[in-house]
């Protein structure tokens, strides 16, 4: 980058984390249900005396949740007794994930480029409010562009640890990954391919290995995806059995996590067309709404009982068009977010080879999800920065075109 164009991106990443640090401390904390319960698992690691998972939480929670995202809230309740200094600190990761989004598509793509991804980066309805959680997906998707940054500077070795950091933070890093090592062979980049795994597979080892010593359990992720593969697939079935759920008290986290998984494979091996035709509704799940972040402007979202149901599409039609402020930003978002999607479609169609690498992460991303995952609107968050950049390399095109 130009010393002007750094300026440039540095200032507005800095706007932007400062909109982010403002709408914190105007709304606050918002209590995700999913978010509520990395606090409380960490309250436990700390009373326990240990890094989440302890022993006892092995021993008697039903499943291993996010262990990094888990963790950094451990640390910050462990250092100030609050979760504040994580918010603050998650506001200055997203700004930083701005900088860094425009860095990569720079990378990929040169200077044009890189200016119309940052601007329609912050121009995102939802690129704000998300650091008003403790949700997974701020450190994850930081993470991940750092890798990328790191990889396209030839720096494969930091490049395969903060992936295994991603993944330790939340188990979907893998497919970032696959996504690298397509665009890395196709680009003749094959051995910075093998650093990148074995750096990623060195790191993971030894966060499990750390900790086996402290639980006699090697683990270094998150272990539910077979729960959610499994209930997932039970609850949509024609003649749901919810005994396929159950497990007996006796069996520790692990364990449980082994027993769902044999169970989801018997179920997929006598139900296999069922398992296919669940996959449609798997994709509209993960894309047809982009409401989540917006939990963030709810007014009664510390005492609401089911903090997603005012901005549910469901919710959406049946009070159009008598919306609530809220609702209309909800609303907006989602016209700005079909857009998004629409242009990015139209973007790889023109372009397939110039945009492999945005491509790959959504193909391969959505690829996942629909066969060993289930549907969910945040699952489609960490793919947006590689969305914006692959739509702005079309304009940018046009541009030169214009021009020429």
């Amino acid at each position: 980058m130009q010393n002007r164009d750094r300026q440039i991106t540095l200032g507005v990443a800095a706007l932007f984390t400062l909109a982010q640090l403002l709408l914190l401390a105007h709304y606050g904390y918002t209590p995700y249900p999913d978010a509520e319960g990395y606090v409380l698992l960490a309250r436990q690691s700390l009373v326990q005396g240990s890094l989440y998972p302890t022993l006892q939480q092995i021993n008697h929670e039903p499943f291993i949740w996010n262990c990094g995202a888990i963790n950094l809230v451990a640390l910050s309740l462990w250092l100030t007794h609050s979760i504040t200094p994580l918010l603050l600190f998650y506001a200055v990761l997203k700004g930083a994930t701005a900088w860094l989004t425009t860095a990569v598509a720079h990378r990929l793509f040169g200077r044009r480029t890189a200016l119309l991804t940052l601007a329609l980066y912050v121009a995102y309805p939802a690129n704000y409010g998300e650091c008003t959680s403790v949700l997974s997906e701020t450190p994850f998707v930081f993470l991940v562009m750092l890798a990328f940054h790191q990889a396209l500077r030839h720096r494969p070795l930091a490049a395969g640890t903060l992936l295994a950091l991603a993944q330790w933070i939340r188990p979907f890093a893998l497919v970032f990954l696959l996504a690298w090592a397509v665009y890395a062979w196709a680009h003749g980049r094959r051995r910075s391919i093998l650093s990148t795994c074995l750096s990623y597979a060195a790191t993971l080892l030894l966060i499990g290995g750390s900790c086996q010593l402290r639980t006699g359990h090697f683990i270094c992720q998150a272990q539910t995806g077979w729960m959610a593969l499994l209930q997932y697939s039970v609850d949509h079935a024609a003649a749901p059995d919810t005994a396929l759920l159950s497990t007996p008290d006796s069996l520790n986290a692990p364990q449980r996590n082994d027993l769902w998984r044999r169970r989801t494979l018997q179920w997929m091996a006598r139900h296999p067309m069922e398992y296919l035709a669940q996959m449609p509704r798997k994709l509209g799940e993960t894309y047809a709404s982009d409401n989540v972040n917006f939990c963030a402007f709810l007014p009664d979202k510390a005492t609401s009982p089911y903090l997603y149901g005012p901005l549910s599409l469901r919710s959406l039609w049946r009070d159009w068009p008598h919306l609530t402020p809220v609702q209309a930003l909800t609303v907006f978002n989602l016209l700005f977010y079909a857009t998004l999607l629409l242009l990015f479609l139209v973007a790889v169609a023109r372009q397939p080879r110039r945009l492999l690498l945005p491509a790959a992460v959504v193909l391969l991303g959505t690829l996942m999800l629909l066969v060993a995952g289930h549907g969910e609107a945040r699952f489609h968050i960490p793919f947006m920065p590689f969305v914006i950049m692959a739509i702005t390399v079309g304009e940018s095109t046009k541009g030169r075109k214009a021009k020429g």
